[in-house]
């Protein structure tokens, strides 16, 4: 597991709370149990993306009341024999209603500029892995 937070100051005076993304690997589960982590509720977005030639299926919900209001957005993918998820969340709190709001949207932007920059390699076949160390390990001038 690893997490990024972006600090408060990046939205001073602002009813930012906070801001974070986060990545998990996990290559206990299926391909089937990895994509049931995503579960949409009833007023959540779905959708597909690919980032870096992988396909990734997320959702994206809302809520608040009580001058408390988060907006998280979670990716799933399953290559490699290993799910992979990306979760990316932003808790604004305005409880008397008189703090400047920030933008969630902007600050999932910025988050999402870190997704982008995440690369999936594909995984190595047992063949592949082999041909590349053989050639490596040649000493042209042995062969002479």
């Amino acid at each position: 597991m690893a997490r990024i937070d972006i600090p408060k100051g990046f939205y001073a005076d602002t009813d930012y709370e906070s801001g974070y993304f986060a990545l998990s690997l996990d290559q206990d589960l299926s391909q089937e149990e990895c994509e049931s982590a995503l579960a949409a509720p009833k007023d959540g977005k779905l959708g597909t993306d690919t980032i870096n030639g992988v396909e990734f299926r997320w959702i994206e919900t809302d809520n608040g009341g009580g001058g408390h209001a988060a907006k998280l957005r979670q990716y799933v993918t399953f290559t490699n024999s290993t799910c992979y998820e990306f979760e990316m969340g932003v808790k604004t709190r305005n409880e008397d209603g008189l703090a400047r709001e920030v933008d969630p949207d902007k600050v999932l932007r910025r988050l999402d500029g870190i997704l982008r920059t995440v690369k999936i390699l594909p995984e190595e076949t047992p063949a592949a892995a082999q041909a590349e160390s053989s050639t490596e390990d040649s000493d042209p001038a042995s062969h002479n």
